[in-house]
């Protein structure tokens, strides 16, 4: 029911933005990360234009920086008292700006959602390419280990060996986690495919896109509990190099775009001054 709930959510985000960033996929996908970091920091910054007392920031704005020139000049004179005075005063400036600036990220909260759904499923990984060498795996429970499981043939899918036995997937730390089994496929068109897994107890799907500059689901549930397959697709990385953070379990699109966005937010504030 969870799971309906999240495919739900993620194509209502893919039908309500692909039809207007739905050419970026055309795109290199360093010119993608710009262009959506581009739109997204316009997007808060607008948002906080209009959504905050711009007048009344300004004058908090003002009234720290002065109050920061008035500390330096008593804490050179040796007054204590007015420094503390002062830094007391600018603390609770800062108190009021960031309770004004709440507003601005609760409105702008249900887009920059969309946004964020959308680049999970259009700017994450590389299409699949024709003649590309895929390995696709099926993830099983403890209790399939040892029996056999097939891939069902198809026109213009090759595959290395049709039928596997499913074998142990040990964790990092020696434990046992699921059952797995693997195969590399290559396609001979473009199109779209449907890749069906037999086992004795449960059939498993997985869509694949080959060469249409999109992809599909790497990972899908199966229909019973602990069974699911997963297409190793290759990470988008920024400028090629940049990573995600896979102990903290952030993809690479995500940290390509807090690098661009957080800049290009700041110079978007300054030039259209906004506070």
């Amino acid at each position: 029911m969870q799971m309906n709930a999240l495919d739900s959510i993620e194509q209502f985000c893919l039908w309500l933005l692909d039809p207007a960033l739905g050419r970026l996929s055309r795109w290199p996908s360093d010119v993608r990360f710009v262009l959506v970091a581009l739109l997204v920091s316009v997007l808060l910054a607008l948002g906080r234009r209009f959504v905050t007392n711009q007048d009344l920031l300004w004058r908090a704005v003002q009234d720290r920086r002065r109050l920061r020139a008035l500390s330096k000049l008593a804490c050179s004179q040796g007054n204590r008292a007015d420094v503390q005075r002062y830094r007391k005063t600018r603390s609770m400036i800062a108190v009021r700006i960031w309770k004004m600036q709440v507003l601005p990220l609760l409105v702008l909260a249900a887009p920059v959602s969309a946004m964020a759904i959308w680049c999970q499923a259009r700017l994450a990984y590389h299409p699949l390419l024709v003649d590309q060498p895929v390995c696709v795996h099926v993830y099983a429970p403890v209790s399939a280990i040892g029996d056999l499981i097939h891939i069902a043939p198809q026109n213009d899918i090759s595959v290395d060996r049709a039928i596997r036995r499913i074998e142990l997937e040990p964790s990092e730390n020696g434990a046992i986690r699921r059952g797995i089994a693997s195969w590399i496929i290559r396609t001979q068109r473009t199109g779209e495919y449907n890749l069906l897994f037999r086992h004795q107890r449960v059939s498993l799907e997985q869509d694949i896109s080959v060469g249409t500059n999109r992809y599909q689901r790497p990972v899908v549930q199966g229909p019973q509990e602990g069974w699911a397959t997963h297409v190793e697709l290759a990470p988008v990385k920024l400028f090629g190099v940049i990573g995600g953070i896979d102990h903290l379990g952030i993809p690479s699109w995500l940290v390509a775009c807090l690098i661009l966005i957080v800049p290009l937010y700041y110079a978007g504030k300054r030039l259209l001054r906004i506070y």
